[in-house]
């Protein structure tokens, strides 16, 4: 038996009793969102903003209690009612920011719930192969780069220490609304960015958008590599995930992955 929340958890949250439950409810609302429903939880943009926060018992999918949670705010306060989740300062675990597939749980089982066993230079290796493999299938479908891309990326590479690497990648994934130099600022090539491609990279098409996450993250992980952290992540387990991206919903979910490593990457 597990330890179901209880009335420390504030009414608003709404529970559920089963993955199913969670399932159903994210069906019918990915495909009739203005249907209200009864007793079941509310799903906003569920996969962007919000998460399943659940009790894992034994590592099996034996769920006591979940819910779906409409903001981190009401995540922090869930996630510190669960026992026995690995918990590290100034980390978030991956499915604050994604969650709902065997991937995350392979993720999870495999390098920890704050990629713990990973140092920087893995995790910024396989951000580099993520947003590599949504590169190639942008190209695929026949989208043509930006000229102007390749020079500003080399600019950010060149211009910007790896240190502050995690702030310019956060800039770049970040889908709150909040500008770039919300993130970073202070450096002439991010001023150059914000008036070729607007101070939220509105300008910058998605093919560009990859092409400068895997430039910049695997640039990083070289610079460490040259520093001395050796990149000890296995290249056919990297391959494995980029290959299940799909299993996120669509491949491009990779970038909410992305936001999650990138958050543990220190």
């Amino acid at each position: 038996m597990g330890v179901a929340l209880n009335s420390q958890v504030p009414s608003t949250v709404p529970l559920i009793q089963s993955w199913e439950g969670v399932e159903e409810a994210i069906r019918i609302l990915e495909t009739d969102p203005d249907r209200k429903m009864t007793n079941a939880p509310k799903v906003r943009t569920w996969k962007r903003k919000g998460c399943i926060c659940r009790k894992q018992i034994h590592n099996t999918k034996d769920f006591t209690t979940m819910g779906i949670l409409e903001n981190h705010e009401q995540y922090e306060y869930y996630s510190q009612l669960l026992p026995n989740v690995e918990k590290a300062v100034g980390r978030k675990e991956v499915r604050y920011f994604i969650d709902g597939s065997e991937l995350i749980n392979d993720i999870c089982n495999e390098w920890g719930e704050c990629l713990t066993r990973l140092n920087r230079a893995d995790k910024l290796q396989l951000m580099g192969a993520i947003a590599e493999t949504l590169y190639f299938l942008e190209l695929n479908k026949g989208e043509e780069l930006n000229e102007v891309t390749s020079e500003a990326i080399s600019h950010l590479i060149n211009d910007i220490p790896v240190d502050s690497y995690q702030a310019l990648l956060g800039g770049l994934l970040d889908d709150s609304g909040k500008p770039i130099t919300y993130h970073i600022d202070g450096y002439e090539v991010i001023d150059c960015m914000v008036e070729e491609f607007g101070q939220y990279l509105q300008g910058l098409d998605d093919i560009d958008h990859y092409k400068a996450l895997y430039r910049i993250s695997w640039a990083g992980a070289g610079i460490l590599e040259g520093q001395g952290e050796p990149i000890s992540i296995c290249s056919e387990t990297v391959e494995e995930t980029c290959n299940r991206l799909h299993e996120l919903g669509s491949p491009s979910d990779g970038l909410y992955l992305m936001q999650a490593i990138n958050a543990n990457l220190q």
